[in-house]
């Protein structure tokens, strides 16, 4: 694999993450819109200082996240060890975020981006990728 494929393969990642972040904006479905009315009616609202950590912990993954994703089209080795990072700091955000129903389809393209991110992630550790962070090289 060469280069140009690794990153194709990075920018349709997070393309498609992107696509299932905004499907349900821009295609609602009546019953994903019902179901996430009801969860925020029913669901308890977090403590002020939950609010803070998420949103903390969100603004921080994504600085981070941008920067590994810069680092890695660049293919610097520091961003291979960010991205891991990015993706821990995240696990807190997923517990307090709590239940969201999304449809279908953005659930498929979510779950496509995941695995595009494990193959970037499996890329960057192997040869012959492995050699183009380590060396710097752009």
């Amino acid at each position: 694999m060469n280069k140009l494929y690794f990153r194709i393969i990075l920018v349709s990642s997070i393309l498609i993450g992107l696509l299932a972040a905004m499907f349900d904006v821009f295609f609602p479905t009546i019953l994903v819109s019902e179901v996430n009315d009801l969860i925020l009616e029913k669901e308890e609202q977090l403590s002020p200082f939950l609010n803070y950590v998420s949103l903390g912990s969100t603004l921080v993954v994504g600085i981070v996240m941008i920067a590994a994703y810069i680092g890695m089209f660049l293919f610097q080795n520091w961003s291979r060890y960010s991205y891991i990072v990015a993706y821990l700091f995240m696990a807190p955000v997923y517990w307090l975020s709590g239940v969201f129903a999304f449809s279908g389809v953005a659930q498929f393209f979510y779950d496509i981006s995941l695995i595009g991110s494990g193959v970037v992630l499996a890329l960057a550790f192997t040869d012959p990728i492995r050699d183009y962070f380590k060396n710097d090289q752009t």
